[in-house]
Protein backbone atom coordinates (compact mmCIF):
# COMPACT_ATOMS: atom_id res chain seq x y z
CA UNK A 1 0.00 0.00 0.00
CA UNK A 2 2.72 2.27 0.77
CA UNK A 3 4.59 2.12 -2.45
CA UNK A 4 1.35 1.97 -4.46
CA UNK A 5 0.67 5.16 -2.65
CA UNK A 6 4.71 6.91 -3.63
CA UNK A 7 3.87 5.56 -6.96
CA UNK A 8 0.45 7.37 -7.57
CA UNK A 9 1.79 10.90 -5.96
CA UNK A 10 5.13 10.72 -8.19
CA UNK A 11 2.80 10.15 -11.36
CA UNK A 12 0.39 12.34 -10.64
CA UNK A 13 2.92 15.24 -9.32
CA UNK A 14 4.79 14.40 -12.78
CA UNK A 15 1.70 15.24 -14.74
CA UNK A 16 0.46 18.47 -12.91
CA UNK A 17 3.93 20.31 -13.19
CA UNK A 18 4.18 19.18 -16.89
CA UNK A 19 0.37 20.14 -17.86
CA UNK A 20 1.48 23.31 -15.53
CA UNK A 21 3.53 25.54 -17.83
CA UNK A 22 2.59 24.27 -20.98
CA UNK A 23 -0.34 27.09 -21.82
CA UNK A 24 -0.91 25.58 -25.65
CA UNK A 25 0.27 22.66 -27.63
CA UNK A 26 -0.98 21.94 -31.38
CA UNK A 27 0.31 18.60 -32.93
CA UNK A 28 -1.96 18.48 -36.05
CA UNK A 29 -2.68 14.76 -35.16
CA UNK A 30 -5.94 15.15 -37.04
CA UNK A 31 -7.01 12.43 -39.73
CA UNK A 32 -4.19 12.17 -42.76
CA UNK A 33 -5.10 14.62 -46.26
CA UNK A 34 -8.00 15.96 -44.07
CA UNK A 35 -8.53 19.30 -43.91
CA UNK A 36 -7.46 21.56 -41.21
CA UNK A 37 -10.49 23.84 -40.98
CA UNK A 38 -12.72 23.19 -38.19
CA UNK A 39 -10.14 20.73 -36.13
CA UNK A 40 -10.04 21.09 -32.63
CA UNK A 41 -7.17 19.38 -30.98
CA UNK A 42 -4.45 20.06 -28.97
CA UNK A 43 -5.28 21.97 -25.38
CA UNK A 44 -5.34 25.75 -24.22
CA UNK A 45 -7.63 26.98 -26.97
CA UNK A 46 -10.87 28.67 -27.29
CA UNK A 47 -11.95 27.35 -30.45
CA UNK A 48 -11.28 25.41 -34.02
CA UNK A 49 -9.08 26.39 -36.67
CA UNK A 50 -10.47 28.47 -39.45
CA UNK A 51 -9.85 29.59 -42.96
CA UNK A 52 -9.68 33.07 -43.21
CA UNK A 53 -9.39 33.65 -46.98
CA UNK A 54 -10.78 31.99 -50.47
CA UNK A 55 -7.20 30.51 -51.16
CA UNK A 56 -5.77 26.70 -51.12
CA UNK A 57 -6.57 24.55 -48.30
CA UNK A 58 -4.06 23.63 -45.51
CA UNK A 59 -3.70 19.78 -45.56
CA UNK A 60 -3.02 17.06 -43.16
CA UNK A 61 0.55 15.36 -44.27
CA UNK A 62 2.75 12.47 -43.55
CA UNK A 63 5.52 13.30 -41.46
CA UNK A 64 9.09 12.42 -42.16
CA UNK A 65 12.16 12.33 -39.55
CA UNK A 66 14.08 15.41 -39.15
CA UNK A 67 17.35 15.16 -40.09
CA UNK A 68 19.02 18.29 -39.16
CA UNK A 69 17.31 17.84 -35.40
CA UNK A 70 17.92 13.84 -35.36
CA UNK A 71 14.32 13.50 -34.11
CA UNK A 72 11.60 11.92 -35.38
CA UNK A 73 8.38 13.59 -35.33
CA UNK A 74 4.82 11.33 -34.93
CA UNK A 75 1.85 12.06 -36.18
CA UNK A 76 1.49 14.58 -39.02
CA UNK A 77 1.78 18.14 -40.07
CA UNK A 78 0.02 20.68 -42.29
CA UNK A 79 0.84 21.89 -45.34
CA UNK A 80 -1.09 24.36 -47.95
CA UNK A 81 -2.94 21.81 -50.42
CA UNK A 82 -1.13 23.74 -54.01
CA UNK A 83 0.87 26.40 -55.57
CA UNK A 84 0.57 28.93 -57.79
CA UNK A 85 -0.77 32.60 -57.79
CA UNK A 86 -4.00 32.89 -55.94
CA UNK A 87 -3.53 29.97 -53.67
CA UNK A 88 -2.53 31.27 -50.74
CA UNK A 89 -3.77 30.80 -47.20
CA UNK A 90 -4.59 32.37 -43.55
CA UNK A 91 -5.84 30.11 -40.78
CA UNK A 92 -6.46 31.29 -37.36
CA UNK A 93 -7.44 29.45 -34.03
CA UNK A 94 -7.99 31.35 -30.94
CA UNK A 95 -6.94 30.38 -27.59
CA UNK A 96 -7.52 31.25 -24.04
CA UNK A 97 -6.34 34.89 -23.52
CA UNK A 98 -2.51 34.23 -22.18
CA UNK A 99 -2.11 38.17 -20.52
CA UNK A 100 1.37 39.74 -19.38
CA UNK A 101 3.27 42.35 -17.00
CA UNK A 102 6.07 43.23 -17.22
CA UNK A 103 9.11 40.61 -16.30
CA UNK A 104 7.09 37.56 -17.71
CA UNK A 105 8.37 35.28 -20.10
CA UNK A 106 6.57 33.86 -22.80
CA UNK A 107 8.23 30.40 -24.18
CA UNK A 108 6.97 29.20 -27.68
CA UNK A 109 8.32 26.44 -30.33
CA UNK A 110 6.96 25.33 -33.49
CA UNK A 111 8.49 23.85 -36.72
CA UNK A 112 8.60 25.55 -40.17
CA UNK A 113 9.83 24.83 -43.75
CA UNK A 114 8.91 26.85 -46.63
CA UNK A 115 9.65 27.73 -50.34
CA UNK A 116 9.04 31.02 -50.98
CA UNK A 117 8.97 33.46 -54.13
CA UNK A 118 7.78 36.64 -55.87
CA UNK A 119 7.69 38.02 -52.36
CA UNK A 120 5.10 35.95 -50.92
CA UNK A 121 5.16 34.97 -47.07
CA UNK A 122 5.27 31.75 -44.74
CA UNK A 123 5.11 32.21 -41.18
CA UNK A 124 3.04 32.29 -37.76
CA UNK A 125 1.47 35.65 -36.30
CA UNK A 126 0.26 36.19 -33.34
CA UNK A 127 -2.95 38.46 -32.72
CA UNK A 128 -4.43 40.31 -30.00
CA UNK A 129 -7.61 42.12 -29.85
CA UNK A 130 -7.81 41.73 -33.86
CA UNK A 131 -4.20 43.52 -33.99
CA UNK A 132 -1.17 41.45 -35.49
CA UNK A 133 1.41 41.69 -32.84
CA UNK A 134 3.99 39.49 -33.94
CA UNK A 135 5.15 37.76 -37.33
CA UNK A 136 7.60 34.81 -37.20
CA UNK A 137 8.58 33.81 -41.04
CA UNK A 138 10.46 35.19 -43.74
CA UNK A 139 10.63 38.86 -45.41
CA UNK A 140 8.35 38.81 -48.46
CA UNK A 141 9.95 42.57 -49.04
CA UNK A 142 12.95 41.19 -49.99
CA UNK A 143 14.60 40.01 -53.22
CA UNK A 144 16.09 36.52 -53.41
CA UNK A 145 18.35 35.03 -51.62
CA UNK A 146 16.99 37.43 -48.63
CA UNK A 147 13.75 36.56 -49.30
CA UNK A 148 13.77 32.79 -47.78
CA UNK A 149 15.70 34.66 -44.60
CA UNK A 150 14.14 34.50 -41.39
CA UNK A 151 12.12 38.25 -40.39
CA UNK A 152 10.07 39.04 -37.46
CA UNK A 153 7.09 41.91 -38.26
CA UNK A 154 6.04 43.62 -34.91
CA UNK A 155 3.05 45.24 -34.05
CA UNK A 156 4.39 48.99 -35.22
CA UNK A 157 5.27 47.30 -38.49
CA UNK A 158 8.75 47.21 -37.75
CA UNK A 159 10.62 44.14 -39.77
CA UNK A 160 13.95 43.03 -38.90
CA UNK A 161 15.81 40.40 -40.87
CA UNK A 162 18.51 37.58 -39.72
CA UNK A 163 20.45 38.20 -42.62
CA UNK A 164 22.14 34.65 -41.83
CA UNK A 165 19.65 32.48 -41.53
CA UNK A 166 17.55 30.79 -43.55
CA UNK A 167 14.23 29.14 -43.77
CA UNK A 168 15.06 25.60 -45.05
CA UNK A 169 13.23 24.78 -48.25
CA UNK A 170 14.15 21.10 -46.69
CA UNK A 171 11.32 18.32 -46.65
CA UNK A 172 13.62 16.79 -43.72
CA UNK A 173 11.93 19.98 -41.64
CA UNK A 174 15.56 21.81 -41.25
CA UNK A 175 14.13 24.08 -38.79
CA UNK A 176 12.55 23.41 -34.98
CA UNK A 177 12.44 27.11 -33.58
CA UNK A 178 12.51 27.96 -30.07
CA UNK A 179 12.50 31.18 -28.44
CA UNK A 180 11.18 33.26 -25.99
CA UNK A 181 9.89 36.85 -25.53
CA UNK A 182 11.04 39.25 -22.51
CA UNK A 183 8.35 41.44 -21.16
CA UNK A 184 9.35 44.89 -19.85
CA UNK A 185 8.25 48.13 -19.28
CA UNK A 186 8.34 49.96 -23.03
CA UNK A 187 9.53 47.92 -25.59
CA UNK A 188 9.67 43.72 -24.93
CA UNK A 189 12.42 41.56 -26.89
CA UNK A 190 12.63 38.32 -28.69
CA UNK A 191 15.22 35.76 -28.69
CA UNK A 192 15.05 32.69 -30.44
CA UNK A 193 17.28 29.77 -32.48
CA UNK A 194 16.53 26.72 -34.25
CA UNK A 195 18.85 23.17 -34.28
CA UNK A 196 19.22 20.47 -31.81
CA UNK A 197 17.63 20.75 -28.52
CA UNK A 198 18.35 17.45 -26.92
CA UNK A 199 20.47 17.40 -24.98
CA UNK A 200 20.49 20.44 -22.99
CA UNK A 201 24.36 22.16 -22.49
CA UNK A 202 24.56 24.33 -19.56
CA UNK A 203 23.43 27.48 -21.04
CA UNK A 204 19.93 25.45 -20.43
CA UNK A 205 19.72 25.51 -24.72
CA UNK A 206 20.90 22.95 -26.87
CA UNK A 207 23.69 21.48 -28.79
CA UNK A 208 24.09 22.34 -32.84
CA UNK A 209 22.14 25.71 -32.14
CA UNK A 210 21.84 28.72 -34.60
CA UNK A 211 20.90 32.04 -33.71
CA UNK A 212 18.11 33.53 -35.37
CA UNK A 213 17.52 36.59 -33.22
CA UNK A 214 18.85 37.38 -29.71
CA UNK A 215 17.10 39.97 -27.60
CA UNK A 216 15.61 41.79 -30.87
CA UNK A 217 13.67 44.92 -29.86
CA UNK A 218 9.99 44.32 -30.88
CA UNK A 219 6.80 46.82 -29.55
CA UNK A 220 5.21 46.07 -26.73
CA UNK A 221 2.44 43.23 -26.61
CA UNK A 222 0.27 42.50 -23.95
CA UNK A 223 -1.81 40.14 -24.59
CA UNK A 224 -2.02 37.28 -26.64
CA UNK A 225 -5.71 36.11 -27.59
CA UNK A 226 -5.11 34.22 -31.51
CA UNK A 227 -2.78 32.39 -33.33
CA UNK A 228 -2.92 32.37 -37.40
CA UNK A 229 -0.70 30.30 -39.85
CA UNK A 230 0.13 32.38 -43.18
CA UNK A 231 0.98 31.02 -45.99
CA UNK A 232 0.74 33.60 -48.48
CA UNK A 233 0.05 33.11 -52.42
CA UNK A 234 2.63 30.89 -54.19
CA UNK A 235 4.52 30.49 -51.49
CA UNK A 236 4.72 26.44 -49.74
CA UNK A 237 5.34 25.45 -46.37
CA UNK A 238 4.62 23.12 -43.65
CA UNK A 239 3.99 23.84 -39.94
CA UNK A 240 3.51 21.03 -37.17
CA UNK A 241 4.29 21.56 -33.30
CA UNK A 242 2.91 24.76 -32.26
CA UNK A 243 3.50 25.18 -28.49
CA UNK A 244 3.36 27.77 -25.99
CA UNK A 245 4.33 27.79 -22.22
CA UNK A 246 5.70 29.66 -19.18
CA UNK A 247 9.29 27.37 -19.41
CA UNK A 248 12.08 26.28 -22.17
CA UNK A 249 11.40 23.02 -20.90
CA UNK A 250 7.64 22.92 -21.63
CA UNK A 251 8.38 23.54 -24.77
CA UNK A 252 11.33 22.00 -25.91
CA UNK A 253 10.52 19.55 -28.45
CA UNK A 254 11.80 16.19 -27.48
CA UNK A 255 10.48 15.89 -24.14
CA UNK A 256 7.32 13.82 -23.81
CA UNK A 257 4.45 15.33 -26.34
CA UNK A 258 1.36 16.03 -24.07
CA UNK A 259 -0.35 12.75 -25.12
CA UNK A 260 2.43 11.43 -22.67
CA UNK A 261 1.17 13.51 -20.29
CA UNK A 262 -2.56 12.38 -20.66
CA UNK A 263 -0.91 8.64 -20.50
CA UNK A 264 0.08 9.43 -16.97
CA UNK A 265 -2.80 11.06 -16.27
CA UNK A 266 -4.93 7.77 -16.97
CA UNK A 267 -2.35 5.85 -14.93
CA UNK A 268 -2.86 7.77 -12.36
CA UNK A 269 -6.47 7.93 -12.03
CA UNK A 270 -6.04 3.72 -12.47
CA UNK A 271 -4.07 4.06 -9.23
CA UNK A 272 -6.52 5.88 -7.31
CA UNK A 273 -9.08 3.31 -8.26
CA UNK A 274 -6.51 0.49 -6.93
CA UNK A 275 -6.39 2.30 -3.90
CA UNK A 276 -9.67 2.74 -3.90
CA UNK A 277 -10.57 -0.88 -4.25
CA UNK A 278 -8.00 -2.07 -1.49
CA UNK A 279 -9.94 -0.16 0.88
Amino acid sequence: MHKLTLTLAAVTLLAANANAVLYNYEGFDYALSSSLNGQNGGFGWAGAWAQETAGNDLILASNVPTLATNLTYTGLRVNKSGGGPGTGTQYARSLNTLNFDDGDTLWFSFSIQGSFDSGFQNGIEFWSGGNQVLTIGNDPTKTSPDRNQFAIVDDNNTRYQQSAVGISTSSTFGQVVIGKIDFAPGDDSISFYYGNFVPLNESGLGTNITTVFENQTIANISSIDQIKIDINNSAQGFVDEIRLGATYEAVRIGIPEPSTYAAMGGAAALLIGLLRRRK
